[in-house]
């Protein structure tokens, strides 16, 4: 976990090469953490976004996945679309 949380400025950084201006501009990155679905089992977390897929394979997978976090409002599940949930069973 990173202590230092302190802000500084992300400039652009620019340059001229032979006529053809360049340009550079760093991102702001946060750390995350990844988990299957089958190492996620037996664990409780306080937030989650599972991508579900476009088709289940194993049956009761998105089941695992979705009851891993004890609230729906804690979670974004992707792709949530009306297709793929008529598909779980």
């Amino acid at each position: 976990m990173c202590t230092n949380r302190s802000i500084g400025p992300i400039t652009v950084s620019a340059q001229s090469i032979n006529s053809v201006q360049l340009e550079r501009q760093q991102l702001p990155l946060r750390l995350a953490y990844a988990l299957t679905i089958h190492k996620s089992q037996g664990l409780t977390m306080p937030k989650a976004w599972i991508d579900i897929g476009r088709s289940e394979r194993t049956p009761g997978i998105s089941y695992v996945a979705i009851s891993r976090v004890k609230t729906l409002f804690s979670c974004v599940i992707e792709p949530m679309t009306f297709e793929r949930l008529t598909s779980l069973k």
